[in-house]
């Protein structure tokens, strides 16, 4: 009891003294204070040289590397400011340890350190260790063997402590020579000090004449603190996670980035070199009538990405006496069969899976293109695993997708695309696919104006192909490969595609006769009033527009209703102005109003156009780099004005959004959303309530990012009745909040179109009298770079 009451008296003590801080603090000053007066963190930070990893260790020198890039974005999420001090690896670290600077990068774990500097939770990279020799050393070779008595050159730091424990692990006595810079260390491997390098894999700039012999080591790096700091450790701990939540990928996109430039990168193997000292040519076969990938132009010679990615992925590993030969094949068959009797030496494009070339008897490269397969139907396919699929027999690389993928799904096959596209036109099949970088050109062509598309969540990747043994060649290829990355095909591709779609007078017929047919008339219209008043001097009466045609198609009839308004509120101004024939003023006012009854009507035709392209799903996409918070904001912005003139409580809400950025096509996807707004905006009273929401969910496909778009409002709702067609064109119900409310009822109809043909879908809630809710749900690409 005693105890208890002596912990009671000590707490009764420590409040009185919080109460009495509080009220200090607050007669000293206020207690809150603004963030623009925060000061940032100037932080002391070890800069030294080392090749791609940090560059520009000196004043006023340009900074780059790696690290230097990892820096800036720690920054981001912490506002430091970074003051570099200049030095040696081993004097920095040094200073490191005494407390003269504050953090240092490039420090491998070891225990004897972790007393001595604080290290983070998370690793700033991963960094494997090479021993590189010149190609015209013979002696020593891939076999560790050969590098007893050799003098080794490395960088003293935690790579020399690998190799050490590489060549005492493997019975090896070598001359090791430590050095204190890079530079040091190049010069000597260069001037013939010592026979093999030790190298960082991406750390190390590329050169010519060097060769990799093996790898002796890989660790994680860390940028380490002084133990004096521990407040930046904290926050260096805060900001690394934070950057994982929301680009989980980073380092390896930074990685990728400067892998290109790397020793390691443009270095060749002993394999790579044997291959090249035994062959001077290459024959490539290549697919016919596969653009943008490749075919036979009219003269017969290969064009397509194959013609520039070959000569392309040699030119980057500094290969340039291959002589490059190409012969086409009009089916994949003959071209795998071709590879296998030796008759080619590289096959592109192959695909379909590891797998199926496996059973091919080929190897695959790394992809050159990365694309989604497209999923091509007239009537919508639920479920593409139990669909009839047309599949070109030319083109065994769809067929291996589709079995690979929907195993269960038939297959009907013919001749070539065209006709797997005619088959599902005429309802012989349910569907059949394009490649993503095929899809977009060839359904353009106005044969095919009744098909949709949908982009489906698995990757058709083509590569290049290798009789299975080649392996000197697959790796000259694959590391030509990573050199250029995936964008180099894709950037080239465009040149190719033109050949895919010609478009013909009846395709420009089709996209816009009736949107300017209906653009003219109303122009006409709104002319002619417009001539009208400015003649009032005159007394002519103007013309008055009425509907007579109460038993046209309901698309007539819509259109008049969108337009009544408008030209009524005319006519009463042109009665007006009739009366004050020289009020120069009246007239004036009724012009202007004119001009905004003009603009609502544009809007309307505007509406009809875009319904007519999205009904054919002739509509392509641009795709950019979103930022999924900033495009909320955005969004905002332009409703908020229109929210607050009606008296409405508008809000934002963006929730769990772990991914920073998307590709997508922002300006359709804001015309879909702000659609579904707008119709919020015209149910709800004033003093309801609109909330609008964008949140990340669980995606299944860890490229890609959910995002879900939610409008919700407590407006005047809809029936039941109502909602079993609120998506269909030209619909729209009676509404007792506002009789004289516009439009022809494509808000909610464009919206479901635009994305669903984005590869989304939207399901729709209401209640009478009780207000409506709209969701969007979206699978976007997530932009890492």
């Amino acid at each position: 009891m005693r105890r208890v009451s002596f912990i009671g008296n000590h707490l009764k003590n420590l409040t009185y003294l919080v109460i009495m801080g509080l009220v200090i603090s607050l007669l000293q000053g206020p207690l809150f204070v603004s963030a623009s007066n925060v000061q940032p963190k100037t932080v002391k930070i070890g800069y030294y040289e080392n090749e791609i990893f940090q560059e520009g260790a000196s004043e006023d020198a340009v900074k780059s590397g790696y690290a230097y890039e990892y820096y800036m974005k720690l920054s981001e999420y912490t506002g430091w400011r970074y003051e570099y001090v200049y030095g040696s690896f081993n004097d920095l670290y040094q200073m490191l340890i005494d407390g003269d600077i504050d953090m240092l990068a490039g420090l491998a774990y070891k225990e004897d350190r972790a007393d001595l500097m604080g290290y983070p939770q998370l690793a700033m990279g991963t960094e494997s260790y090479n021993l590189v020799k010149y190609e015209s050393n013979r002696e020593i070779t891939s076999d560790v063997d050969s590098l007893q008595g050799r003098s080794i050159g490395v960088l003293d730091s935690a790579i020399a402590d690998a190799l050490d424990e590489y060549l005492e692990r493997n019975s090896i006595e070598a001359n090791v020579v430590r050095y204190e810079s890079t530079d040091e260390l190049k010069a000597a491997f260069e001037a013939g000090e010592v026979e093999v390098l030790a190298v960082e894999g991406e750390g190390t700039n590329k050169r010519t004449g060097y060769e990799v012999l093996l790898t002796f080591g890989m660790t994680d790096y860390y940028i380490c603190v002084s133990n004096s700091r521990g407040d930046l450790l904290y926050e260096l701990n805060e900001a690394q996670t934070a950057l994982f939540n929301d680009e989980p990928y980073y380092t390896s996109s930074l990685s990728s980035k400067y892998h290109g430039s790397s020793v390691s990168a443009q270095a060749l193997s002993a394999v790579e070199r044997e291959w090249l000292d035994n062959n001077d040519s290459i024959k490539v076969g290549y697919l016919n009538n596969y653009l943008p990938y490749s075919s036979s132009d009219t003269n017969g010679n290969v064009t397509g990405i194959v013609r520039e990615l070959m000569p392309a992925i040699f030119n980057a590993i500094n290969v340039d006496d291959i002589s490059l030969s190409y012969v086409g094949y009009d089916t994949y068959e003959d071209m795998i069969t071709a590879i296998n009797n030796e008759e080619i030496d590289i096959a592109f494009p192959v695909g379909g899976g590891i797998y199926h070339s496996e059973q091919n008897g080929i190897y695959q490269t790394e992809p050159i293109v990365s694309s989604s397969a497209e999923l091509v139907f007239d009537n919508v396919v639920v479920n593409p695993s139990v669909a009839r699929f047309a599949v070109n027999s030319s083109n065994s690389m769809q067929y291996y997708y589709i079995k690979t993928y929907y195993p269960d799904a038939e297959i009907v096959y013919y001749d070539n695309i065209e006709q797997c596209l005619e088959a599902v036109m005429k309802h012989e099949v349910d569907c059949t696919t394009l490649n993503g970088l095929r899809a977009g050109e060839i359904l353009k062509n106005y044969k095919y104006n009744r098909l949709s598309v949908r982009q489906l969540s698995e990757k058709d990747d083509r590569c290049l192909g290798v009789k299975i043994g080649n392996d000197g060649l697959l790796r000259l290829l694959n590391r030509g490969i990573n050199i250029l990355t995936e964008d180099y095909s894709e950037s080239i591709a465009y040149k190719y595609t033109n050949d895919l779609y010609n478009y013909s007078f009846i395709d420009w017929l089709d996209d816009y006769l009736v949107g300017v047919l209906v653009i003219i008339v109303l122009i006409v219209v709104v002319s002619v009033i417009i001539l009208h008043i400015r003649t009032i001097r005159k007394n002519r009466v103007i013309l008055a527009l009425r509907n007579s045609n109460n038993n046209q198609l309901v698309l007539i009839e819509n259109i008049a209703r969108s337009i009544k308004e408008p030209i009524t509120e005319i006519h009463n101004l042109s009665s007006m102005a009739s009366q004050a024939m020289d009020d120069e003023k009246l007239i004036s006012d009724c012009l202007k109003k004119i001009e905004i009854d003009s603009d609502n009507i544009q809007t309307t035709a505007d509406k009809i156009i875009d319904a007519s392209i999205l009904d054919k799903g002739r509509l392509i996409f641009n795709k950019e780099k979103v930022n999924v918070a900033a495009f909320a904001r955005e969004i905002e912005g332009y409703m908020q004005p229109k929210a607050d003139g009606k008296g409405i409580n508008y809000s934002v809400k963006t929730k769990n959004i772990k991914t920073k950025d998307v590709m997508v096509d922002r300006e359709r996807l804001m015309q879909a959303l702000m659609a579904v707004i707008d119709n919020s905006l015209k149910f709800t009273g004033a003093g309801g309530t609109i909330k609008f929401t964008v949140e990340e969910q669980p995606c299944g496909n860890m490229s890609m990012a959910r995002l879900v778009f939610t409008i919700k409002d407590d407006g005047t709702g809809m029936s039941d009745e109502f909602k079993g067609i609120a998506f269909d064109a030209f619909t729209k119900e009676e509404n007792a909040l506002d009789a004289n409310l516009t439009g022809v009822g494509l808000g909610l109809t464009i919206t479901k179109k635009l994305v669903e043909l984005m590869g989304g879908y939207v399901t729709l809630m209401s209640k009478k009298n009780l207000g409506t809710e709209v969701t969007i749900t979206l699978d976007c690409k997530i932009s890492y770079n």
